[in-house]
């Protein structure tokens, strides 16, 4: 067989396995992992149309799975498993978890694509207290925080020069969750605490930043995490990938997403190129997290303080 002959024969296996990879892939499972007892929300109502819209526009059928954690879980790994298991192809989650899959060293997933959240994909973390009650960070010493987890509060702390565990730093601690953000919004307003840690994001997403009448406003914030980063099996098909991606990437314009428009615009929100230099400075953040051990004060505080529904419906 001649060089030409034998290049030509190559080219057409190669074209011949992906066509057949291709023609092999019937279904794409689109994963959504959400905290328990939000499974009912309009957001997954949200997800699911879109998975329903995408699925329109490809060859495959697109279904959506809902699967749920609890505040103290180990998220990535539970969206790992998700995904190794073949229960989702594609997944989402935001940069500390998309550091601690990082970690791991693991090769199995590609990134497609991230969704702005109020115009950017960098999320600060803030903590917030009631307007014009407290100046600066050293006057929350001794005061009553609430939180979901104690390590992104130790970081703030930490860029302001305080190193030292949450529950010594302040007079008290609780759980109290974020989702949705008027929870914990409301236990500052009725004085069960007197500041509490989440992202803008939330905030913002929420409308209540924009208020005149805004009864808190953030103390501290810093930079802390990635917005929603969506990832792809390796088992799927490169060319699914790439059309699946482009079809993202495009959907601000597509008159087919045009009913999405309202939701998109909520949020300040677009799929955009992932950006690799912002995924590594979030993983510099979850890095010094493992470095001082700051994983294991969330797990001691989960441990101390906050109990899953089901269980308080138990001791009812």
């Amino acid at each position: 067989m001649t060089g030409i002959k034998r290049t030509t024969f190559f080219c057409l296996m190669i074209f011949l396995c992906l066509s057949l990879r291709s023609a092999a892939l019937e279904r794409v499972i689109v994963g959504l992992p959400v905290i328990k007892g939000m499974e009912k929300t309009s957001m997954v109502d949200l997800f699911t149309d879109i998975v329903n819209t995408v699925s329109g526009k490809m060859d495959v059928k697109a279904i959506p799975n809902i699967f749920t954690y609890e505040h103290d879980d180990d998220v990535a790994k539970i969206v790992m498993d998700n995904v190794e298991s073949g229960d989702s192809d594609i997944i989402f989650w935001t940069g500390q978890d998309y550091s601690e899959y990082l970690d791991t060293g693991k090769d199995t997933l590609v990134p497609l694509f991230s969704l702005t959240m109020m115009g950017k994909t960098i999320v600060d973390s803030c903590i917030y207290a009631r307007k014009g009650e407290i100046k600066n960070i050293s006057e929350l010493r001794g005061k009553r925080w609430a939180g979901t987890r104690v390590s992104p509060t130790r970081y703030l702390l930490y860029k302001e020069g305080i190193d030292e565990p949450v529950d010594k730093f302040f007079g008290s601690v609780q759980f109290k969750s974020d989702s949705p953000i008027t929870n914990i919004v409301e236990g500052l307003e009725n004085n069960e605490y007197d500041a509490f840690t989440s992202y803008d994001t939330y905030i913002g997403i929420s409308g209540m930043d924009t208020k005149k009448d805004k009864p808190f406003e953030p103390v501290v914030c810093h930079e802390y995490d990635n917005t929603w980063t969506f990832m792809a099996s390796k088992r799927l098909p490169h060319e699914f990938m790439e059309k699946y991606r482009k079809i993202m990437l495009k959907s601000y314009k597509d008159p087919d997403f045009a009913k999405f428009k309202f939701a998109f615009n909520m949020i300040r929100g677009r799929f955009i190129p992932v950006k690799n230099d912002e995924v590594q400075r979030i993983k510099k953040i979850y890095d010094l997290r493992i470095e001082k051990g700051w994983d294991r004060e969330d797990k001691k505080f989960w441990k101390e303080y906050y109990s899953p529904p089901e269980k308080e419906k138990e001791k009812e």
